[in-house]
């Protein structure tokens, strides 16, 4: 993936994305931040990429952290940032994404929870597994912790894996998470 320029802001498609950022936007960094990010490497004016993830600081800042080309995680203030695209309008950065996961994401391995209702309105049809009504999460304990239940967002898991711990027979399997949610939840 090539340079690309910074976008004509005054062009009128992209007008409807002054939004603030969300996970998954991707982004052109603007201007230099006066925020604090401790750890983190600040981003730079003219830095883009893709939004990893998005929270608030004590202060009340919206804060972002972005996936650069070169796989680089960069943060910054959401008021120096403008949305160009997102993620789903472009399979390069899917694969950046995609990338960056193989690299980052730790494995561990999880029982599910059993459905003992064989037709539940919250659940999704045919689900064998506790499920969100949603079909977006999946309750699962870890092996260091049986007593400890833990929802599992598909935003949080590895793509590759998601099928596997939602439809997949096996009680037991193993997901590629990221490793702040692996230990926060006690799944290692």
């Amino acid at each position: 993936m090539g340079r690309i320029v910074e976008p004509d802001w005054t062009d009128t498609k992209y007008s409807q994305q002054n939004n603030a950022p969300r996970k998954d936007d991707i982004v052109w960094v603007t201007k230099k931040t006066r925020g604090r990010f401790g750890a983190l490497d600040v981003a730079v004016a003219g830095e883009y990429g893709i939004v990893i993830s998005s929270w608030m600081s004590s202060m009340g800042s919206h804060k972002v952290s972005i996936l650069t080309a070169d796989l680089r995680e960069v943060s910054t203030t959401a008021s120096c940032v403008k949305i160009f695209s997102a993620l789903a309008d472009d399979e390069t950065w899917a694969g950046i994404k995609a990338e960056w996961m193989d690299k980052t994401y730790i494995p561990v391995i999880v029982m599910k929870k059993k459905n003992k209702y064989t037709m539940r309105r919250s659940q999704p049809a045919g689900s064998k597994w506790v499920m969100s009504r949603s079909g977006e999460a999946v309750l699962v304990v870890g092996l260091l912790h049986p007593n400890s239940d833990v929802w599992l967002n598909k935003d949080k898991i590895h793509p590759d894996d998601w099928e596997e711990l939602t439809v997949g027979g096996d009680r037991c399997c193993s997901v590629r998470v990221p490793q702040w949610l692996a230990l926060k939840s006690g799944l290692m």
